[in-house]
Formats: structure tokens, C-alpha cells, sequence
């Protein structure tokens, strides 16, 4: 994610990264970038970022915004199969990119967040993909990480580079980093409320 959510990995009904210029192709007749402006149909930047964040993504490909409704569609489904396979590639350049950010020095892939604690079509699709960098997906493993205990779950096959699975609440992490960061360790968390001494 950058600035806005829209930058990044495509979503239920963000579009993720794309081509700026993408958004001009919807002010102009026949899809056609022109300098005619009789061609041209005013759409305002309002509508721009409308349409960005919340008529693209995984809606606008295959018509929901659920990606669990996705896996199971993407077999009898074009538009599905599209959002799933976009997904893949765009997480596969993601794994690249910081493969060679970090100059190969990389401990483990990680998978979390809702997709990547339950999508585990998902997760084989990425880790056969990434055989070549020396991770491979146990599949009984992968297939079983439901009924395993802990925060932190192993997936990968023996010998490979580790796979994890790592379970989130993203409503306490953000807590926790405020906590840590105005050194208040006597914060705790109860009922999705932050609890200080003194509040």
C-alpha cells in the first residue's frame, strides 16, 4: 500500500497499480485517447477516484467483491479465472521485487491477512511459481492450516525455504505499535478497547 489503498495489490473493488493514464480512456469516445474534445465526456476527478477504489478490482473483473467466491468460480468462469490469475501476478511481482530489494537474503514468504490465512488455492498458486528461489508448498500442510493452533503456521516442505502462514488481528497491531511507540507497555487491550492506567 501507498499513499491511498488504491496503490498495490488489486482488491475487492480497488484497482491496485495501474497505468495513470488508464483513467483518461474512460473520458474519451471509443476508448480512444484523443485530442478531438468533441470526443471528449467530462468525468471529475471525484468520479475518477470513485471508480478507482470502489467500481475495479475484483468487482469489476468477476462481479464480486468476496475473492472465496473467486476460487471457487475460477474454474467456470472467465471473469473470475482473470481476478484470480491478476492476483497471482501481481503478488509474484511483489515476491520479485523485494526478492531483489533484499539481494536474495530472504528468511521466509509469508502469507497473511484474511486471503492469505484462508486462500490456500491461493498460496500453492504462488509458491509453485516461486520453486525457482528454493520454496515449495507442502500441500497436506497447506491444505490442514484450519485446524493447526498458533500465530505462526509452517507450510513449506522440508529442506526448502520456509513458507508461513501467519495469523493477524489487524484491530490490535496498530494498538500495539501506539502503545510501544509512546512507551505505554502498561496499555492493555479488552473488549477491542485500549486500556491505560490513568484513562
Amino acid at each position: 500500500m501507498g499513499l491511498t489503498p488504491v496503490s498495490g495489490l488489486p482488491g475487492a473493488t480497488r484497482a491496485g497499480d495501474i497505468d495513470p493514464t488508464l483513467i483518461f480512456h474512460y473520458t474519451h469516445g471509443a476508448t480512444k485517447i484523443s485530442h478531438d474534445k468533441s470526443l471528449a465526456a467530462h468525468v471529475g476527478v471525484t468520479e475518477a477516484e470513485d471508480i478507482l477504489n470502489k467500481k475495479s478490482g475484483w468487482q469489476a473483473l468477476a462481479g464480486s467483491p468476496d475473492f472465496g467466491e473467486i476460487i471457487q468460480k475460477k474454474d467456470r468462469s472467465e471473469g473470475a479465472r482473470l481476478a484470480y490469475d491478476l492476483f497471482v501476478d501481481r503478488i509474484l511481482n511483489m515476491v520479485g521485487a523485494y526478492w531483489l530489494k533484499l539481494g536474495g537474503n530472504v528468511d521466509a514468504l509469508v502469507f497473511a491477512g484474511g486471503i492469505g490465512e484462508k486462500g490456500k488455492e491461493l498460496r500453492e498458486s504462488v509458491v509453485e511459481r516461486c520453486t525457482c528461489l528454493g520454496f515449495a508448498v507442502d500441500k497436506t500442510r497447506n491444505e490442514g492450516v484450519g485446524e493447526q493452533e498458533g500465530s505462526v503456521i509452517e507450510i513449506g516442505k522440508a529442506g526448502q525455504k520456509k513458507v508461513l502462514v501467519c495469523r493477524t488481528d489487524e484491530q490490535v497491531c496498530p494498538v500495539t505499535s501506539v502503545a510501544d511507540l509512546e512507551d505505554t507497555k502498561e496499555c492493555t487491550v479488552r473488549d477491542g478497547k485500549t486500556m491505560c492506567p490513568g484513562t
